[in-house]
């Protein structure tokens, strides 16, 4: 079962963004006191309507109780990566989960080529 600093989701979805804020870390804290940008903004909005096909540029954004369930694509820098929004992605940031450079894979080992000693 899963619980963020002791409580379910359930009873974290019943908390306001205020007291929700009081369990994230002092960083994340701080973003939420301050407010979102406007950008953040229009991506709640959108979570609230409830739309299906959400897109954002906003990494930076906090994954909050109520985004548990969706999918949204995230930009990466060139395209926009779908992501399922799980339990344990609260508190986290939305880029943490759209990685920005792929893992260099090469094709194969390279052989040396063989020397012979001349005498």
């Amino acid at each position: 079962m899963f619980k963020y600093s002791g409580k379910t989701l359930e009873e974290l979805k019943s908390l306001s963004l205020k007291d929700f804020s009081e369990l994230l870390p002092s960083k994340l804290r701080r973003k939420v006191k301050r407010g979102f940008t406007e950008q953040e903004e229009k991506l709640l909005k959108k979570i609230r309507n409830g739309e299906k096909n959400i897109k954002t540029h906003c990494r930076d954004m906090i994954v909050l109780p109520e985004m548990v369930g969706l999918t949204i694509s995230i930009y990466n820098g060139k395209e926009f990566i779908p992501v399922k929004i799980v339990e344990e992605m609260i508190g986290h940031r939305l880029g943490e989960f759209s990685m920005t450079r792929k893992i260099a894979q090469h094709s194969g080992v390279a052989t040396k080529k063989k020397t012979t000693l001349r005498k």
